[in-house]
């Protein structure tokens, strides 16, 4: 499968600051997404929406695992595994 790419996984982190109001360089692997991102569920969700249309990719990732992530470092790796290329 298909995983996005180094410049994209800044994107991703670019994308986790627009949507926490975080400064992008705060943004690092080891940042907890609720609790220093302050994602909630929804936020979860609109995350997946929007990195789905960043890097044009389906990303299947079923809600209880989505739920499970715990760092932006998991996130990228869930991202990694969980990805089907868009035609």
């Amino acid at each position: 499968m298909p995983a996005p790419s180094a410049e994209e996984l800044d994107e991703l982190r670019g994308l986790l600051a627009m949507l926490s109001g975080k400064d992008p360089s705060l943004v690092t692997r080891s940042s907890k997404l609720r609790e220093d991102l302050d994602l909630d569920s929804l936020g979860m969700m609109e995350l997946l929406f929007e990195a789905e249309d960043l890097f044009q990719l389906s990303i299947e990732l079923p809600m209880e695992e989505l739920a499970n992530l715990v760092t932006v470092g998991d996130l990228q790796d869930a991202l990694k595994s969980k990805c089907i290329e868009n035609d």
